[in-house]
């Protein structure tokens, strides 16, 4: 009826006005009513928010070469193996290797697919959230899609045919020399697989997963036979003497507690840092650029500059010890000395009574003279002895103060090094400044031109025109992206020239010093 059509159309009425609140209180939250916001960056926020996936997409670390995948998933320790296998090996050891059927069960698939999007999109995974048969899925999926087996296809079946030698001996040389032929990503991959099945393998009271039943469950994984993951399993000592699976510990990050105290800590911290800024860079100039990626380029850059300031602070100091300590060494052995030259001087004094006796009993006449002469002697033996302990006191304490001298003249010099660095950068600010209004002045002017022009959307509107805006503002991210870096290795290169500096005028100081 009419009245069934009024109800009708003032529900879907209803139900249109509360979804235009929705869709306004989602534009507000994501800025888009803020008359305040500039709309080129709205703009680009949206483009690369669409541009983001179909990167991770084009640059996935499932399904990729082995290569490729430690390439763009690296463990920053210096192990050769994608961090995604690396983060499962982990947790097995931690938390599986005594779950029954551990390497049988299988994950909750959509958690499964979660983590390997988590891990395409380089996102921070906690895979002490997840249950293990999620994990050990992930780790098996991973393996799976390689393109490649990890004894790779040419190799594979020379691998089958050592396998089947009954000779034990034979068997592992040949193993062995096959290893060895492996790339060297397969080769650790290899290795650290191995090793860590044969772990799971010493519980296979509790986990109940020994070694064929590990063959039957993982030789398809692997694409080998279950004869050679057996026989790999039974020469995995062999074949891997050195190899030791250790916890990976990433790189710190802003919320850790404190840097490390000790030098071998300090330099191994910066390796990584070193190595996770490098990844940044590669995967920014693939395209990879958002808010979250440069937020972590400049985190990385500040803790690298902490490392390395608190690593020469400490190489200063022990510089410092190793220099007192080559004092006190060189006191005492002037002291050792000093008491030598008592002793040889006491034994020439017995030495001379002797033969001045027999004259004083044969002329008592020159008794009187040879006691007027000898009595000085002995009256100025302690002044000689005071006069060689203060020298060699005196000279140590210079020494000390000379080095504190060295040490305040160095401190003043790199201070007024950057005090005349601070100028400088202080006088590039404001031209930096000055450049930035007048490129202001010239683009409101330029807005006001185009305002009161007629016809001026009509360029705007042009579906090239757009498309080649968006394409230059990526490539401006990509550019503003390079120079922050080219500008933190210039920094990087000043403090080292401002370094240089102060040590040249140390030595030009010495050498006027030593000429005066």
């Amino acid at each position: 009826s009419d009245d069934g059509h009024d109800r009708l159309s003032k529900k879907d009425l209803l139900i249109g006005k509360r979804k235009d609140k929705k869709d306004r209180g989602y534009a507000a939250l994501e800025g888009e009513s803020s008359p305040d916001e500039d709309p080129d960056i709205k703009i680009a926020d949206l483009v690369l928010a669409e541009l983001l996936p179909n990167l991770y997409s084009e640059l996935p670390i499932f399904g990729v070469p082995l290569q490729l995948a430690v390439d763009r998933s690296k463990c920053h320790d210096g192990v050769d193996i994608p961090l995604v296998v690396r983060d499962c090996i982990d947790y097995v050891q931690d938390h599986g290797l005594t779950m029954e059927n551990i390497y049988k069960l299988s994950g909750i698939k959509s958690k499964v697919q979660l983590l390997r999007r988590l891990y395409n999109q380089r996102e921070t995974v906690r895979l002490a959230d997840y249950e293990p048969p999620v994990v050990t899925s992930l780790f098996k999926q991973f393996l799976r899609e390689l393109p490649e087996p990890m004894l790779t296809s040419e190799l594979g079946p020379r691998f089958e045919e050592a396998a089947a030698v009954r000779t034990l001996e034979v068997r592992g040389a040949q193993l062995l020399s096959l290893v060895e032929q492996l790339p060297s990503c397969n080769r650790h991959l290899l290795s650290w697989v191995i090793m860590h099945l044969n772990h799971v393998t010493c519980h296979d009271t509790s986990n109940k997963m020994n070694t064929q039943n590990l063959a039957i469950s993982l030789s398809p994984v692997f694409q080998m036979s279950h004869r050679l993951l057996t026989t790999l399993l039974c020469h995995c000592q062999e074949l891997f003497p050195e190899v030791i699976i250790t916890k990976y510990v990433p790189p710190l990050s802003a919320g850790s507690p404190s840097l490390p105290d000790n030098p071998a800590g300090i330099s191994e911290e910066l390796k990584k840092q070193e190595s996770l800024l490098n990844q940044i860079h590669q995967e920014m100039n693939a395209g990879f650029v958002s808010k979250s990626r440069e937020e972590l380029l400049w985190e990385v850059q500040r803790i690298i500059t902490q490392l390395k300031r608190k690593l020469r602070s400490m190489q200063r100091a022990q510089d410092m010890s190793q220099t007192q300590r080559s004092l006190e060494e060189s006191h005492k052995s002037g002291e050792d000395e000093f008491h030598m030259d008592l002793t040889l001087q006491k034994a020439r004094s017995q030495d001379e009574q002797p033969c001045r006796e027999p004259t004083e009993d044969s002329e008592p006449s020159e008794v009187s003279t040879d006691t007027v002469d000898i009595g000085p002697e002995i009256s100025t033996t302690p002044p000689t002895i005071q006069e060689t302990e203060d020298p060699d006191t005196s000279l140590t304490g210079d020494e000390e103060l000379q080095g504190l001298l060295q040490e305040e003249t160095a401190l003043q010099l790199e201070h007024r090094e950057l005090l005349s660095l601070q100028s400088d950068l202080q006088g590039r600010v404001q031209g930096e400044r000055a450049e930035i209004e007048r490129l202001r002045a010239q683009l409101a002017t330029k807005s006001f031109n185009e305002d009161s022009s007629e016809g001026s959307s009509s360029d705007t509107d042009d579906p090239e025109v757009s498309t080649r805006i968006e394409e230059l503002k990526k490539e401006n991210q990509l550019l503003q992206e390079k120079k922050s870096s080219l500008v933190r290795r210039i920094m990087e290169e000043r403090e080292a020239c401002l370094r240089l500096r102060v040590q040249l005028s140390l030595v030009r100081l010495s050498q006027e010093s030593k000429q005066l």
